[in-house]
């Protein structure tokens, strides 16, 4: 994938559906069995060479002036593999509980052909390991047949990659377009990216309806030289076949359709792409419904199955000022099917594990200051605005926490959890209304790096409904889960106080269950 900007603001709608008066929380459904399992099968474990521990706790970062970009996850005998594009080569971590990362050797250069190694996928085959890339040009690495192509690594320890000169997969020009083959790009049509050659981003997978690999690309039509998802199968992950383009309901021809990927779950097909959005069909072939947001505030995320057939993402939390400790990954988390075919998320039960220590509870809150009309009855705390707002204040949180809640809100209301504060700042702010159905976490301040970034999403909660939040601050991320249905994800650069406000500034509001807890180290 190319490497982009993001733009300064964090900012995406989604509509939480309701269902007899509450939010629509679809029971859980059981993820699918692993749709890799032919390329991913268990056998004797080898050991890999040593890596170095790393000082990232739930989610990844390289030091400066290293970067975390575009994730490309694979899981492996009880480890999740994160590969990304750090520059121009692929680095590499991994970690066994979702929690404490290990940095290993890097696993691609640029060199050769290739002025950048772009995004691809990692794959394994009879103890073979094929990490399929895309090439990119440069001014001094020109390629006469092609600006983007795919190429391919491989490796018998998972750990050290050689590249094959021997493989290179061009756009065959029949189904996709190739400039050597089918002219230049029409300059005249509406095409975002004119200069974007657009094949790249192989996402390679075994397909067990077709009992056969299927690489998905980011590539152009032949003929309209319109963006859509190419096609090639194979037998053996080194002769590919092109195969007609993934039918959508969507156009594409403005759309960024980067890093597609494609998994089964719950017994429908899911295609996710760039920008937080999908689509699903009842057979791998489609055709695939028109796209919809899944709620997430990431860059690229993509999917591997685990031992457990959970269905694990991961993306990009990329700096949208420009902060020197470049970017990171999100946490690992799952994503699940609602019953109504929405694509949830959750977080991970190892990462909840991960923070036993309890400090506050709704008990101990009672006896923290507290203004305004705030009435605690043992059972719940209560907090109604009146002449002004109604605020229990903790003046020792930790830095980095899980705030685990569950806030009922009347109408015309609005709650708000205030973290990391001082004397003088509020610090970051999660806001739940009912006033103006608007879920937000950023900041009150204008003078802070992270008052450049923030998370918003229209949610309609009605009114007297529990509402269940997991609010993840740890290092400089905040990873905000609601109802185990959509998530809130931003950075957190400059504030590191220790004060921390539960208050309603609208309205009134109840407080059913609060745990904040610390994590403890190993």
């Amino acid at each position: 994938m190319k490497i982009i900007h993001r733009s300064t603001f964090l900012a995406l709608s989604i509509s939480v559906l309701l269902c007899g008066g509450g939010i629509a929380v679809a029971e859980p459904v059981a993820s699918a069995a692993e749709p890799a399992a032919k390329s991913q099968p268990q056998t004797d474990k080898k050991e890999p060479a040593p890596g170095n521990p790393s000082a990232t706790i739930l989610h990844y970062t390289e030091a400066a002036p290293g970067h975390v970009w575009d994730t490309i996850p694979f899981w492996w005998h009880g480890e999740f593999h994160l590969f990304f594009l750090n520059q121009a080569k692929w680095s590499h971590a991994r970690t066994s509980d979702f929690v404490n990362w290990e940095k290993l050797p890097d696993a691609i250069l640029a060199g050769g052909m290739d002025a950048a190694c772009w995004t691809g996928s990692v794959i394994e085959k009879d103890g073979t390991f094929y990490l399929f890339y895309t090439g990119k040009n440069g001014k001094n690495h020109q390629d006469p047949k092609a600006d983007q192509k795919v190429k391919l690594a491989t490796s018998k320890d998972l750990i050290h990659f050689e590249k094959r000169p021997d493989f290179t997969l061009y756009a065959d020009g029949k189904f996709y377009w190739n400039k050597t083959i089918n002219g230049p790009l029409d300059k005249s049509l509406p095409i975002d990216g004119q200069s974007d050659e657009s094949f790249r981003d192989p996402e390679v997978s075994w397909n067990p309806e077709h009992k056969e690999y299927w690489m998905l690309l980011h590539s152009r039509d032949a003929q309209t030289q319109y963006h859509n998802f190419g096609l090639y199968r194979s037998d053996d992950l080194l002769n590919w076949t092109p195969r007609p383009a993934l039918t959508t309901s969507m156009p594409v021809h403005h759309r960024n359709i980067d890093c597609p990927v494609l998994f089964p779950l719950a017994g429908k097909w899911y295609l996710i792409f760039s920008g937080g959005r999908y689509s699903i069909a009842d057979k791998s072939d489609g055709p695939y419904s028109a796209h919809r947001s899944y709620d997430f505030n990431n860059y690229v995320d993509k999917v591997r199955f685990d031992g457990q057939g959970r269905a694990l993402t991961v993306g990009t939390a990329r700096s949208a000022t420009g902060n020197p400790d470049g970017s990171r990954s999100t946490m690992v988390r799952e994503f699940y099917a609602g019953s109504d075919g929405r694509l949830l998320q959750r977080p991970l039960p190892e990462v909840i594990a991960a923070f036993p220590k309890t400090t506050q509870s709704l008990s101990t809150l009672s006896g923290c200051p507290a203004t305004g009309h705030v009435d605690c009855n043992g059972k719940n705390i209560r907090f109604v605005r009146e002449e002004q707002d109604a605020r229990i204040t903790i003046s020792d949180a930790p830095q980095d926490f899980l705030a685990d809640f569950t806030v009922e809100l009347a109408a015309d209301s609005t709650f708000r959890l205030n973290f990391r504060g001082d004397a003088r700042t509020v610090g970051y702010t999660l806001e739940i209304s009912t006033a103006d159905n608007k879920l937000w976490v950023g900041t009150a301040s204008k003078n802070t790096e992270s008052s450049k970034e923030f998370a918003e999403r229209g949610i309609n909660v009605p009114a007297n409904h529990p509402l269940k939040v997991k609010l993840f601050m740890v290092g400089d991320l905040i990873e905000c889960f609601v109802e185990d249905v959509c998530a809130l994800t931003i950075n957190a650069y400059d504030l590191k106080g220790s004060k921390m406000t539960i208050e309603t500034v609208k309205g009134s509001a109840r407080l059913d269950a609060f745990e904040l807890k610390e994590r403890v180290s190993k």
